[in-house]
């Protein structure tokens, strides 16, 4: 488990969680980023240090269900498509306590390929895991858009190399949509585009 902390803005109070947690357990590993990147360079600065098979990636304000890398597992174990890279489920919006659903649970079931992810990026990371072994070359997160669907451009990279993503059915994680959060506002998801 590879935790970035982003300079986050709470004094270092969940580092220091963390870092608890990896002085008992060597799979636990703290990395502090010197400057903030976003959630793009986040990840990217964890993928660096990783040296699975499997990237699993969660963002600090999705909660996966207590069995979704199991169930994931699973469905990765049953799969027999060599060119699926990406196994995704999909996830429950929810207020920023959790306790309030705000919109439908979204899912999309089946195979998608780099055509079809042009017209919608049915992928969100904290649903997500990649099969890096499939890759033919390493694909980073663009730090350049910074928060800013640098996640699909992610993985139209992946799909470029002929790999495809399944979806399942399984709702298993809560997607927390915060009022304050980069991506709550269309405009600030517009504007970088342009």
């Amino acid at each position: 488990m590879i935790i970035v902390d982003d300079c986050s803005p709470d004094n270092g109070e969940g580092a220091a969680v963390v870092a608890k947690y990896a002085e008992a357990d060597p799979r636990v590993k703290l990395i502090r980023s010197p400057k903030n990147r976003g959630s793009s360079g986040a990840r990217n600065l964890a993928m660096e240090n990783a040296v699975g098979q499997y990237y699993a990636f969660l963002d600090s304000d999705d909660i996966w269900d207590a069995d979704y890398l199991e169930r994931m597992r699973k469905h990765i174990e049953e799969n027999r498509d060599e060119t699926v890279a990406i196994y995704f489920c999909g996830y429950r919006r929810k207020d920023s306590t959790c306790k309030k659903e705000l919109l439908p649970p979204y899912k999309s079931v089946g195979k998608k390929d780099y055509k079809k992810m042009l017209y919608h990026c049915p992928i969100f990371p904290s649903t997500s895991i990649l099969d890096t072994h499939k890759l033919k070359e390493k694909v980073w997160f663009c730090e350049e858009l910074r928060n800013l669907r640098d996640d699909y451009v992610f993985w139209l990279n992946i799909m470029r190399q002929g790999l495809t993503a399944l979806g399942y059915d399984d709702i298993m994680v809560n997607y927390r949509m915060r009022d304050d959060s980069l991506t709550a506002s269309k405009k600030n998801m517009i504007y970088p585009l342009f």
